[in-house]
């Protein structure tokens, strides 16, 4: 994951974007973003530790100008996509992600 992570940051940094970290709890990500702001935030939907999609609700419920969340879900379960609409994130992308 940590691969694919530096190859979406060397994709950014042309544009004046880069990735602020991959925290591993929804506690921490709130707490990252409320440092240090974000345009885009990309989360799981299923993040170690909470139920599918609470990440999200916390994020958005703890620093509303997160506004761009964009969800990831491994597979495409089922729901996933539905669920991303009634949460109003900015994209929902099923993983792998792949350039195609």
């Amino acid at each position: 994951m940590y691969r694919q992570l530096m190859e979406i940051e060397s994709r950014l940094l042309p544009c004046g974007l880069h990735t602020i970290g991959k925290p591993p709890t929804a506690e921490e990500a709130i707490a990252s973003l409320q440092v240090k702001p974000a345009d885009i935030v990309f989360l799981d939907v299923r993040m170690p530790g909470e139920e599918d999609f609470a990440a999200i609700v916390k994020v958005r419920a703890a620093v509303p100008r997160a506004r761009n969340l964009v969800a990831l879900s491994s597979g495409g379960v089922k729901g996933d996509a539905a669920r991303c609409r009634e949460l109003k994130v900015a994209a929902y992308l099923p993983k792998p992600v792949t350039e195609d």
